[in-house]
């Protein structure tokens, strides 16, 4: 904000990271690339001048962080507490910090600047916030999330700066993004990976940017829309016929094994649609089920995404026996897919055949003819597996497998153009075909056991 410009930028994902250090390694003509989480700890501990202390600069949480007790949840000014024995500001508390590394437990035999995981899209964050208790700032305190999350966390934010040369970290000089821990290394070498660094594997590169959303599809006729991006999915709203056109998002593997929330089964509009929505009352006594796009048991991983996914932006009238028993079947399979392969990009919506639809409740609540979805995930030899399903508004008392069809042949039916910020060759490779038994070990008979 640049009436604010003491403050951190705000809602930076890690991929925005990596837009940035692309353009001011172009720029510069050198390399830029944010700390490993072994470097983050040893610059917060104060190098080879620590005196170890439990926070960065001190024992005493005060003089040297912001945080929940202090900052009453709101991101302070940068510089406005003491710094540690380098010189940085605002390690501990005030806004969480991104690390390069990708999520990954400690191992108990010692190792040198251990690096993370080799795949997969949760990356590590350090040094806690103003809405953190004071022990999520402790310098040894580790959390993650995906990569992607930016504009859901007002407390991942940056503001770039230069660092004390004090440092030994292998550096010639680091841009310390004070106040939010975006801490960037001049190096002659990345810590693991290649040119690319940061770079979704398969997504598309335009003038500089990174196109990392491979789930946003793009729609090829006209619809009255707002799009919508929640912490745990993105959406475009359809205000005419209150429900979405389309809901899309990634779901992770560290997303199913960490989700333990409970169903909070508490509908609400969205308080993001700007235009006409549905109600609750809408779906009362009108003989279908609010059919949730984006499933709970999908968006268990946090409080905030379990509230989120009970917005009514993300639900649709839905038959009964289809939402329980085919589109429920294929939730669980995109489940056990994600665990399969550590990630999977997931869009799905509503079908309309006709123009005037039928409709529900006083805020006329158009109902669907049938419902689509389509899956892509990435194989261990970097290649790429898609599928598509359409299954007509009613029971839907076959096997998933009758309902599956290539991506290219769901893109026909419904005039979307999805995955498309998947590379152009990849995109066409993957969506002309189809393997539900090889790429997907769909088997029908046993998903509702």
């Amino acid at each position: 904000d640049p009436s604010q410009p003491q403050k951190p930028v705000g809602n930076v994902s890690w991929y925005d990271c990596q837009v940035f250090l692309r353009k001011l390694n172009a720029l510069t003509g050198r390399t830029f690339r944010l700390p490993t989480e072994a470097e983050w700890e040893y610059a917060a501990r104060g190098g080879r001048m620590s005196r170890h202390y439990g926070f960065s600069g001190s024992n005493d949480m005060n003089p040297v962080m912001w945080f929940l007790d202090n900052a009453d949840s709101k991101v302070r000014n940068v510089k406005t507490k003491s710094p540690n024995e380098l010189g940085l500001y605002d390690m501990s508390g005030n806004v969480w910090e991104w690390c390069y590394d990708r999520a990954q437990e400690y191992t108990r035999d010692p190792q040198v600047n251990p690096i993370g995981a080799s795949e997969g899209g949760t990356r590590i964050l350090r040094g806690g916030s103003c809405a953190s208790r004071w022990d999520a700032c402790r310098i040894s305190n580790r959390s993650y999330m995906p990569g992607r999350i930016s504009k859901a966390l007002s407390d991942l934010d940056w503001r770039c700066d230069k660092m004390d040369k004090k440092t030994s970290i292998i550096i010639l000089v680091i841009l310390a993004i004070l106040g939010t821990g975006y801490h960037f290394l001049w190096s002659g070498e990345s810590p693991q990976e290649e040119e690319t660094l940061g770079i979704v594997p398969g997504t598309s590169v335009e003038g500089g940017d990174v196109m990392t959303r491979i789930e946003i599809p793009y729609r090829l006729e006209d619809s009255e829309s707002e799009i919508i991006e929640h912490m745990g999915y993105t959406l475009s709203y359809n205000n005419d016929y209150r429900v979405p056109n389309w809901v899309a998002y990634e779901l992770l593997e560290t997303e199913v094994l960490t989700g333990y929330r409970s169903r909070e089964d508490e509908f609400t509009p969205d308080p993001l649609v700007k235009g006409r929505q549905a109600y609750d009352r809408d779906y009362v006594g009108s003989g279908y089920d609010r059919g949730h796009m984006a499933p709970a048991a999908d968006m268990r991983w946090s409080s905030q995404t379990m509230k989120e996914c009970f917005y009514l932006s993300n639900v649709c009238p839905q038959n009964h026996n289809l939402n329980s028993g085919a589109w429920n079947d294929l939730e669980k399979q995109v489940r056990y897919e994600a665990r399969y392969y550590k990630s999977v990009w997931v869009v799905c919506g509503p079908i309309f055949k006709y123009n005037n639809p039928k409709h529900i409740g006083s805020n006329h609540v158009a109902v669907p003819d049938s419902f689509f979805k389509a899956l892509l995930a990435r194989r261990k030899d970097g290649s790429y597996a898609s599928i598509g399903f359409i299954f007509p508004n009613s029971a839907c008392e076959r096997n998933l497998t009758h309902y599956a069809m290539t991506v290219d042949e769901l893109e026909a039916e419904l005039g979307m153009d999805l995955f498309h910020n998947l590379e152009t060759r990849a995109q066409d490779k993957a969506e002309a075909q189809m393997d539900p038994y090889g790429d997907w070990r769909i088997r029908d008979e046993i998903l509702r056991n």
